[in-house]
Order: C-alpha cells, then sequence, then structure tokens
C-alpha cells in the first residue's frame, strides 16, 4: 500500500537524471576502491643491472685471475687483445704486419733481475710491488698476455705479462711462445691455469686400492711467471728501470715468480727476466738443463749450442738463416726446447706477423718447431775469440756453471754426447765449425 505524508519514499528518479545519478555513484566507489595498475605497466627503473654483463675487455674469469695477481682493474683487461685493438693503441699504425714505435728499446744486454733476498731486501720488494699492484688498479686499461716460456711441454712454463703499454705487448708477443687460450682459472695461478682444474682429476685404480691425485702437481698450462710492466704515469719520469724478482717456494721446490719491470725497460731486459725465471724453474725438473744460450740448427741439420750467447749473437745468427732459439734454451731427453718463439734484431716473417720495430730494430717471431736434436756440438760464447777445443770435463763444468750446479751429472752427459766441445767468438765461427762436423 502507498504511503503519503513526509515519511513517504522518494520517488524513484527516471530518464536522464537516473542515468546521472548511477554514473555518480559508480564514480564514488571506484574512489572508495584501492587502485591496481594495468598488468601491461612497466614501472619506471632508473637504472638497469644487467647480469652477467660480460665484453671485450671485462671478462669475470679474467678479472678474477688478475685479483690473484694482485691487481683490481678498474678499467678493461683485455686478454690476449685482438691484432686491430692493439693497433688503435699504438703511437703509429702497423705497416706489412710491423708496428713502429719510440718504447721500449731493443737494448743489449741481457742482465737478469736482481732477486729479493740477493739484490734487494723483501721488504723493500714487497713495497715496489705493491706500488706497481696499486697503479695498475688505478682504473687503466690493461693488457694481459698470456703465453709460454718453452717450445715443448717437457721445457714449458707458463707466463703472464701485465701492462698499460700496448708496444710491450706487442713485444710480449712477440718474444713468448703462444699458448692455447681458455678461460683461465683464476685460484690456479701455480697449478693448471688454463686446463681443467685439479679437483677434476679423478682417483686411478692400482689393482689394490685408488690412488689419489696430487693437487699440488703441477699441470700443463700453468702460469707461475707473473711480470708487471707499468710504464705511464709515476713510472715515466723514471730514468732507471727498475727489475726485481721474487721466488715462490713450496716444499722445497720453487713454483713460480713475480717480477716488477718498471720504467725505461728495454725489450732485452724483459726477455732475461722472463728467460731467468724460467731457467729456474725448469732446472729443477728431471732430466732438463736450461742455460742462457742460443741454439743453432747447421745446414746439415746438426744441433749446436753456445752458452752464453747474448742478443747480437742471436740477431748475427737470425741474419744467416740458423737461429732456432734465442737467449734461453733447454736440453731435454727428447732435444733441444727454445724457450723464446722469437728475436730482438730480425727480420718479420710475414705480413701477418705482429712485430715491433724501435729505431730500426724489428722484434719478431721466429716460430721455432717444438723440439731440435740432441746437442752435436757444445760452445761457450768468448767475444772476440778464435775457435778454440775444450775438453768434454772442462765443458761439462761450465755449462753446470751457467745453468745449476745441482745439474753436474746431466750437463756431463751433454757434454759427452756432443759430437765437440769448443769456444767460438761469433756465429759465423760457430756456423763454420759447425759445418765442418
Amino acid at each position: 500500500r502507498r504511503r503519503d505524508g513526509p515519511c513517504a519514499a522518494p520517488a524513484r528518479p527516471t530518464g536522464e537524471r537516473a542515468s546521472a545519478m548511477m554514473s555518480l555513484a559508480a564514480r564514488r566507489a571506484a574512489r572508495a576502491c584501492p587502485r591496481r595498475p594495468l598488468a601491461t605497466k612497466v614501472p619506471k627503473i632508473d637504472e638497469l643491472l644487467l647480469f652477467p654483463n660480460e665484453s671485450e675487455g671485462n671478462t669475470y674469469s679474467v678479472n678474477w685471475s688478475l685479483s690473484f695477481d694482485g691487481v683490481t682493474n678498474q678499467g678493461a683487461a683485455y686478454l690476449n687483445a685482438r691484432l686491430p685493438l692493439l693497433n688503435m693503441r699504438l703511437p703509429s699504425k702497423m705497416e706489412n704486419g710491423v708496428a713502429t714505435c719510440p718504447s721500449p728499446s731493443p737494448g743489449s744486454s741481457l742482465t737478469p733481475p736482481v732477486e729479493a733476498g740477493d739484490g734487494v731486501s723483501f721488504d723493500e720488494f714487497e713495497e715496489a710491488l705493491q706500488d706497481v699492484q696499486w697503479y695498475l688498479s688505478s682504473g687503466l686499461d690493461l693488457l694481459v698476455e698470456d703465453a709460454s716460456a718453452g717450445t715443448h711441454a717437457d721445457a714449458r712454463v707458463g707466463v703472464r705479462v701485465v701492462t698499460d703499454s700496448a708496444a710491450v705487448a706487442l713485444a710480449a708477443r712477440a718474444l713468448l711462445v703462444p699458448a692455447p687460450l681458455r678461460k683461465p682459472m683464476p685460484k690456479a695461478r701455480f697449478d693448471g691455469w688454463n686446463v681443467e682444474y685439479n679437483m677434476k682429476l679423478k682417483p686411478t685404480w692400482n689393482g689394490t686400492a685408488y690412488d689419489l691425485p696430487d693437487p699440488s702437481a703441477p699441470l700443463p698450462g700453468e702460469r707461475p711467471v707473473l711480470v708487471l710492466a707499468p710504464t705511464g704515469g709515476p713510472y715515466a719520469a723514471m730514468t732507471e728501470p727498475l727489475a726485481a724478482a721474487s721466488f715462490m717456494q713450496r716444499e722445497d721446490r720453487i713454483v713460480g715468480a713475480t717480477i716488477i719491470l718498471a720504467g725505461p725497460f728495454t725489450q732485452c731486459d724483459l726477455a732475461a727476466a722472463v728467460g731467468h725465471a724460467a731457467s729456474v724453474m725448469l732446472n729443477e725438473r728431471d732430466g732438463v738443463v736450461c742455460a742462457p744460450s742460443a741454439a743453432l740448427v747447421g745446414p746439415t741439420g746438426a744441433t749446436g749450442l753456445v752458452v752464453g750467447a747474448g742478443d747480437a749473437f742471436a740477431a748475427e745468427a737470425a741474419r744467416a738463416g740458423a737461429l732456432y732459439g734465442a737467449y734461453y734454451n733447454a736440453v731435454t731427453p727428447g732435444g733441444v726446447a727454445a724457450l723464446f718463439g722469437g728475436a730482438v734484431g730480425v727480420p718479420p716473417s710475414g705480413a701477418a706477423t705482429p712485430a715491433l720495430s724501435v729505431g730500426g730494430v724489428v722484434t719478431a717471431p721466429l716460430h721455432p718447431v717444438n723440439l731440435v736434436g740432441g746437442v752435436s756440438h757444445l760452445m761457450f760464447f768468448e767475444p772476440g775469440s778464435g775457435p778454440s777445443s775444450l775438453d768434454k770435463e772442462t765443458a761439462a763444468a761450465r755449462l753446470a756453471e751457467a745453468s745449476d750446479e745441482s745439474r753436474a751429472e746431466l750437463c756431463s752427459a751433454v757434454a759427452s754426447g756432443a759430437v765437440s766441445c769448443s769456444t767460438v767468438g761469433s756465429a759465423t765461427t760457430a756456423l763454420e765449425l759447425m759445418a765442418r762436423g
């Protein structure tokens, strides 16, 4: 029944007025509820972080391995950089595979670096090392050359050169032996740097029990020799080079070396430092004798080892086309292995060869084979002297003195197996002596 009077219900609106009131009620209800953005709306982010975010010059495995070398790179770190990238950082562009630079100078002396504990105190070396590491960690772009000293597995030592100079990186690449480029293992500087890590070695069954692998045993491809070679910043103002080395020892065995080469060092300084460190380590291996020397291959294929021959002798032999290995060579049970893949003062071997020319002197790879035959002619370099024969006992003693006194028995075997033992004063004299048989 319909009610009239003041308490009667209002009449229901109709028409346009009803539609407007319904729309107003809907808007009020929407404002009362919490708003939810559309699922397709992208929230605003000030900075995006992508992981992993690797690029050329920013590779995590390389960065971590540098941190174990005491260098925390704030800039880029290029591992075995491409030649075009090196070319961009050189003072002048390469022509026919040869880069012309004002430094580092070729040098003329193969003087080994002073050793911590001998020519310099351990505290002094540590202080200089920290200064170099701080400088290389100050935001520079670094060039990292991973290579080897030694052409054969029986006489091979991994080497890493860290520098801020493209010319130094190019010199290291021309002098050292290339190594297969694999992902570096940061924690394995002394035990298998670019191969499968030791923990993946499995026990072997000997018929009675399992033989567990020795986790400290060295593996092929390690990089125990580290060379830190800054040239800029405070080191650009140095008038004399700083060359020092410290050897690491584990269980009465030398397992590596850290070398500082700073300031105006020469290419011969680099060769002498790496060769000396590698020689010390190789002379602790069974059946190996390593000494500063030049290895020649005569016209008949005979191998001559000239102990004490320097860069001038090596350059003369290279021009004659008879140089196999410069500066340091190792005598192994299988033959003679060169420690260096290149030399200072030799002509480049091709347009694709990365070579460095400083003051008209070219440093280029020789591309030696892995091994040559055993020592047929054992010779000792004495500048300005004519050829003079030596008895084999004297030759063995001089070879032991040049390499390591603990190698006396092996040196005696090398001298006894040689056709001749003598002194020579030039590469020409040595080749003439080898040609006579």
